[in-house]
């Protein structure tokens, strides 16, 4: 007997093949959404330098952003100032990622960061935006933001 046909033979209520057939589907979905979610909690918990990020490219800039190590004095880069950093333009090719800046300025606004590759996705692991301006009634767009805040998870106690 085909299946078709089986179907039709086997259909007491209305609906029952679709039903079955939408039972093995959905069951299958439910297994691969379980796997993920278990490989994303393995991946936050045991989140690498490079993060959980499949490019080659991501992965460099996360291993950047999720540095644990402190800067040595001569690692610091004088000519970065706050003034210097809220010039129009494009900043990648007036500053090193080899190098370390000490800011000065007014905290006008904090934000919490998105989830990203970095961080392994984490909901609770993510940046802090710290919004800096030259003077303390600036509004944020007057700003310029840095993520060099990082989770505590990350940097190490002394």
């Amino acid at each position: 007997m085909s299946r078709g046909r089986a179907c039709a033979v086997r259909r007491l209520r209305k609906g029952a093949c679709a039903l079955g057939r939408f039972r093995k589907g959905g069951a299958l979905l439910l297994s691969a959404a379980v796997v993920a979610a278990a490989a994303l909690a393995v991946l936050q918990s045991n989140c690498p330098a490079e993060g959980g990020a499949l490019s080659a490219e991501v992965r460099a800039f996360a291993r950047l952003k999720n540095r644990t190590g402190p800067p040595r004095p001569e690692d610091f880069d004088e000519r970065v100032t706050l003034d210097a950093l809220l010039r129009p333009g494009d900043d990648r090719g007036r500053w090193s990622e080899a190098r370390a800046a000490a800011v000065e300025g007014y905290v006008v606004g904090v934000a919490p960061g998105g989830v990203e590759a970095a961080n392994c996705y984490s909901l609770t692991r993510r940046d802090t935006h710290v919004y800096l301006a030259r003077r303390p009634d600036a509004p944020t767009r007057e700003a310029r933001w840095s993520t060099t805040c990082r989770s505590a998870a990350r940097v190490p106690t002394r």
